[in-house]
Order: structure tokens, then C-alpha cells, then sequence
């Protein structure tokens, strides 16, 4: 399936596929990816990824409230919001759309559209 959304003219051989796979660890440390059997997983910590990011610091943000400490909330929730620049998941909701992978999408992630402005609204009753 992914195979399909990634070469629509077929997959490439076993070899150059290993051959890509190599290219790609190079340049994406420290992250990693694991081989098992035929397949390979991309290993990302929690902070890596935006989205991961933007949760600790919308957690961080409402702890702090909740803490009574409002300009703490602030900005973590300011450092939050700043993470977005463009609709979050645009692209990958467009290519799993186009792929008819949404469902896989919907039941996989949180809607930070509706984050952003949870968060915004925190941010100002802070």
C-alpha cells in the first residue's frame, strides 16, 4: 500500500531499495531506522516530531495554569502555537486523502486544529 503512494511505477529492487534506506539514515541522525525482515521502521523520539512537541507544551502550559502560574502557561502555550505555521498535517492529510488512507490518518492522530485553538483560548484566560 505505501509502496504504491511512494512509486506509483513500482517499487524498486530489494538492493536499491537497501541502497536508499542507507542514503536516508545518513541523513536523518540521530534518528534511526530499523530493518526487520523486509520491511523498515522510521524511529523518532517524542520530541522530534512537531506534533509530539506541541502536546508537551500544551501539557506544560495547562499544568502550569492549573499551578497558578499564568505567565508560564503563557509561553509555553506562545511556543506551542509557533510550532504551526501552515494547517497542521496539510500535507500528509492531502497525500493520505489522495491514497485512500484517511481513515488511517482520523484514527491515528489527535485534530490539532482543534488544539490551536484550546490552546489560544488558554493562552488568553491565562
Amino acid at each position: 500500500m505505501l509502496n504504491d503512494v511512494l512509486w506509483p511505477d513500482g517499487a524498486p529492487s530489494p538492493n536499491a531499495l537497501q541502497a536508499l534506506v542507507s542514503k536516508l539514515r545518513k541523513s536523518i541522525a540521530p534518528m534511526t531506522i530499523d530493518a526487520t525482515g523486509t520491511s523498515y521502521t522510521l524511529v523518532l523520539g517524542r520530541g522530534v516530531i512537531d506534533a509530539h512537541r506541541f502536546e508537551q507544551l500544551v501539557t506544560a502550559g495547562r499544568e502550569a495554569a492549573a499551578a497558578g502560574r499564568p505567565e508560564s502557561a503563557v509561553t509555553h502555550l506562545d511556543v506551542a502555537l509557533a510550532l504551526w505555521r501552515a494547517r497542521p498535517y496539510g500535507r500528509a492529510r492531502t497525500a493520505l486523502a489522495d491514497s485512500g488512507f484517511e481513515a488511517a490518518f482520523a484514527a491515528g492522530a489527535a485534530d490539532p486544529d482543534t488544539e490551536i485553538v484550546r490552546c489560544r483560548q488558554r493562552a488568553v484566560s491565562a
